[in-house]
């Protein structure tokens, strides 16, 4: 999958050094192009442990936006992590 030109795998270690907060549920952001004029939509799902919620206010998505720069900027880039993976599987093997 990491050879495909659409998919860029970033392992996070667990001793990056980036204040996350306690990052405990899963996050998508979304941006979906809107034709003409209109402005594209951006929101962000966000999935608790009982709940699921769809934050479209700007300033929410524009937290969610800032943390996810901060854990892709944290994380080995695509090719240290392609490599990360492979010597794991290796030693798992």
């Amino acid at each position: 999958m990491a050879r495909r030109p659409n998919v860029q795998i970033q392992v996070l270690p667990f001793d990056a050094k980036t204040f996350t907060g306690r990052i405990a549920y899963r996050f998508t952001l979304l941006n979906i192009p809107a034709p003409g004029i209109a402005s594209p939509l951006e929101f962000a799902y966000v999935e608790c442990y009982d709940d699921a919620r769809y934050l479209d206010d700007k300033e929410a998505v524009t937290a969610y936006l800032s943390l996810w720069g901060r854990l892709q900027a944290a994380a080995l880039g695509p090719k240290e992590s392609r490599d990360f993976i492979l010597d794991a599987a290796e030693q798992f093997a």
